[in-house]
């Protein structure tokens, strides 16, 4: 039987309410791929905590690698893209983006026995080649109305071509 790995809280925000240098990252990001601006065009916005409840093994604790017991997921839907900010003391800020034309599956993560809520979007992360990249999102109001969101954007986008 697989553990839970991470206790994951998500919440609806809005963009003003993404801290500051993790927003000038994420702007960043955009204009390096000519997006826009991301404080303009955002039409949903989540954050998720997601807290370790993994211990670190011995070897860790030895000093052999660094665990990092919390970090913050912010996603940010546009018309036309999703991007996701990944937020740690430890690995600093890693932004990516897909265009929702791109994206070519959204799949709950172990769906019989659920032991994580996050989502694993199969798509072109900045490369020419698809690969598939967990979203954290929480088990609550928040998270299902950003995936919702997603889905419905991703519909609407394939729809339109």
């Amino acid at each position: 039987m697989s553990k839970r790995l991470y206790e994951r809280s998500s919440q609806t925000i809005s963009v003003r309410d993404i801290r500051p240098d993790v927003l000038d990252v994420i702007e960043a990001h955009a204009t390096a791929r000519m997006l826009g601006s991301v404080a303009s065009t955002a039409t949903e916005c989540v954050q998720t905590r997601s807290v370790s409840l993994k211990r670190p093994g011995l070897l860790a604790r030895l000093g052999g690698a660094t665990t990092e017991p919390e970090h913050q997921t912010v996603a940010v839907l546009t018309p036309t893209t999703l991007i996701v900010a990944t937020v740690g003391e430890q690995r600093g800020i890693t932004v990516l983006s897909t265009r929702l034309a791109d994206v070519d599956g959204i799949e709950q993560m172990n769906p019989a026995p659920v032991v994580d809520s996050s989502v694993h979007v199969q798509a072109r992360w900045g490369s020419a080649e698809a690969s598939s990249y967990i979203v954290a999102l929480g088990d609550d109001q928040a998270a299902r109305a950003f995936l919702a969101a997603l889905r419905s954007a991703v519909t609407a986008t394939k729809q339109a071509r």
